[in-house]
């Protein structure tokens, strides 16, 4: 519920521990506890989610 709770404030306020990740075009984590939700943001209104992985699987 954490992961989703974050997804939500960062998709109304925008808020959280967000990072562009290098050499992937536009694409974002957003890091929650020990999981990673690696997205890309179209338009205005869109997130798209790729994945959410725990921490250790993510940048696999």
């Amino acid at each position: 519920m954490n992961v989703l709770a974050a997804i939500h404030r960062l998709a109304e306020h925008g808020s959280g521990n967000v990072k562009e990740l290098k050499g992937k075009a536009g694409e974002k984590r957003l890091r929650v506890g020990d999981h990673r939700v690696r997205y890309t943001e179209e338009y205005t209104d869109t997130l798209n989610i790729h994945s959410v992985k725990n921490r250790k699987d993510a940048y696999r």
